[in-house]
């Protein structure tokens, strides 16, 4: 849907005597021109036109004034035109839902979203997410771009035209997010981004990631940020960690807001440097908790703040929700009902510049409504988008995906075992090496010291230490990065997958090198995905064909399917909840402190390649 309304002119100059007859006059005379007109709204707040909808006798969450009310909702098209008592604006033809006992709030916004970490296409998602309560989401498509570059981002666009979710797009600022430190599929120039950001729906810059760039002035990174200055619109951060000097530095630079933030003090000082803060309840990264504490005393203003999801996991989306999992998590944590509920609606409406089309009950507002039983507990008895009650609403066609956007797994050859083990030079029985520990629950891994037996020059896993490897599978270099894993526990067999934040290389990881083998040949025959092997054979698959990231099927299905994998992946020596979500992050080079590329070992901390094999 386009926001927006559509103002006709007077072509033939006809004398009309005000302001008020002339608005009446385009309506009438030339309605049938245009799809509705601003005249036209006016009309109906003014009980001169007949809405289509009226929700009665609500308690209405003003999030412009933190009051809870009575009062009517009158709905014209897909716009609110009226709050108050409205009995005598029915017509014969409005529908009219009798909400007494029920608290009316605007709907949720998400300001910040990798849809793709969902497995899911846009499509689906908005089906699942819309009956959580979600009107709107930010989606920042940097795992598609990685792969596919500006064209993956003009045909999510594409996509997400005519959904019942308002899609909003930021453009990926990092794609690669770590240049010279792994292969990405795809290269954003500056004059593609420029392009981009005067796209349909777009409304600002990616995370800029590249805080090193920034603190530097790296002329590449310094270059997208005047561009989106210029633009005057948002500028999402990425800034883990960062404090005095260079948090300064970095806000200095016209970023808007930072989501990488792991605790309350963190959070604090960002806030009152003048950032936005968005709070992360990700499938992966659980921050609330902690950033929410200095937020629950009362005393701090709350309007630069919001709830994001990031990263969502399907079965979490499926099962749990979405916008209102988060909602009733901050809620849980002491937060006000209302004052969360102002951190997924008018705040990011006003972060998203936005305000005037959504984000509160407002006249002029589009019509994304919910109705609640219970307020504390954020539980959903009807949702409206749109004007319409989302049970009516009909989704178009299914899309499509070309064929370029569903062949990207390209490797430079077959895989052998040798391709997953690192040889010692040294005539030795054992090695220290450097290890990476995976965390479930956050993206930040820890650097250990194992010991692991040689055997035929080379070195071997053991117990819960693990062979790593990623597989460069964009442009047939054959690179192939190795290293060594622990925290996901003592697997006895191996996993492969196409998720590898940012650039989305092939992660395999496994006790045995053969095992090894049969999982990333899976992933590579059927297209992307993830597959888990064992014994020589293959246990379980999960194709994400669209990109290597996405699967065209149902949640449900995907749901059950990446269920099903990672069950058997517990019973195989995984002791992690989803093997899937915590190793896609092992390869992300700009969160510390160790992490696995297709070009090796990087230690982000000292910001340098290291080999495995301590000296």
């Amino acid at each position: 849907m386009q926001l927006g309304f559509t103002v006709v002119k007077n072509p033939k100059n006809i004398h009309i005597k005000s302001i008020d007859s002339y608005c009446r006059f385009l309506g009438l005379v030339y309605g049938r021109l245009t799809n509705f007109t601003l005249c036209e709204y006016i009309d109906a707040a003014l009980g001169e036109v007949k809405p289509d909808l009226v929700i009665m006798g609500a308690d209405i969450v003003d999030v412009n004034t933190r009051e809870l009310y009575k009062s009517d909702i009158v709905v014209k098209k897909e716009r609110i035109v009226f709050v108050g008592e409205a009995s005598n604006s029915i017509g014969n033809k409005t529908s009219v839902i009798h909400a007494d006992g029920m608290y009316a709030v605007p709907g949720f916004i998400d300001a910040h979203l990798h849809v793709e970490s969902s497995m899911l296409t846009i499509t689906e998602f908005s089906r699942v997410a819309a009956q959580h309560g979600t009107s709107s989401i930010v989606w920042d498509p940097h795992e598609l771009v990685n792969v596919a570059g500006l064209d993956g981002l003009r045909l999510s666009i594409k996509e997400a035209r005519g959904l019942p979710l308002h899609v909003f797009f930021v453009v990926p600022s990092c794609v690669p997010s770590a240049p010279n430190k792994e292969t990405s599929g795809a290269h954003l120039t500056l004059k593609e981004i420029s392009g981009a950001l005067r796209l349909p729906t777009v409304i600002g810059l990616g995370e800029m990631m590249d805080f090193p760039g920034v603190l530097s002035c790296s002329t590449t990174v310094i270059r997208k940020l005047e561009l989106a200055r210029r633009m005057r619109v948002p500028i999402d951060g990425h800034a883990p960690g960062l404090r005095g000097n260079e948090l300064c530095g970095y806000i200095t630079s016209g970023i808007w807001s930072d989501h990488e933030s792991i605790d309350g003090e963190e959070g604090l000082a960002k806030l009152r440097l003048g950032m936005w803060l968005m709070i992360r309840e990700s499938s992966t990264s659980k921050d609330l908790s902690s950033l929410i504490k200095p937020l629950v005393r009362g005393t701090l203003d709350t309007k630069h703040c919001m709830l994001v999801s990031d990263d969502l996991a399907v079965n979490d989306l499926l099962f749990e929700g979405h916008m209102d999992r988060i909602l009733r998590r901050a809620i849980s944590e002491g937060m006000d009902p209302i004052t969360a509920l102002q951190l997924v609606t008018i705040n990011p409406a006003s972060y998203m510049r936005m305000d005037n089309e959504m984000g509160s009950i407002s006249p002029g507002r589009v019509a994304d409504i919910l109705l609640l039983n219970d307020l504390g507990k954020v539980d959903i008895r009807k949702v409206i988008v749109q004007g319409k009650e989302l049970s009516k609403v009909a989704y178009g066609r299914r899309f499509i995906h070309p064929a370029r956007l569903m062949n990207t797994i390209r490797l430079r050859k077959g895989l052998t075992q040798s391709d997953f083990l690192i040889r010692s030079l040294e005539d030795k029985d054992q090695v220290e090496v450097r290890v990476i520990k995976l965390r479930e629950g956050t993206l930040y891994t820890l650097k250990e010291i194992g010991r692991l037996k040689i055997k035929d020059r080379a070195i071997r896993a053991s117990g819960d230490i693990l062979h790593a490897a990623v597989v460069e599978r964009h442009h047939c270099t054959g690179n192939v990065g190795k290293g060594f894993i622990t925290g996901l526990g003592p697997l006895k067999g191996a996993i492969a997958q196409t998720i590898a934040h940012d650039s989305h290389n092939m992660i395999v990881v496994g006790s045995d090198p053969f095992d090894m083998c049969v999982a990333a040949k899976t992933v590579s025959v059927i297209k992307g995905g993830v597959a888990l092997s064992s014994g020589g054979k293959l246990i379980a698959s999960l194709k994400l064909d669209i990109a290597g990231l996405i699967s065209a099927e149902s949640a449900k299905d995907v749901a059950e399917k990446k269920q099903f994998l990672e069950d058997h992946a517990g019973n195989l020596g995984v002791q992690v909840k989803s093997p899937i979500t915590t190793l896609s992050f092992l390869s992300l080079p700009v969160i510390p402190e160790l992490k696995l590329t297709d070009m090796g070992l990087f230690d982000v901390n000292e910001g340098k390649f290291v080999d495995p094999i301590l000296k």
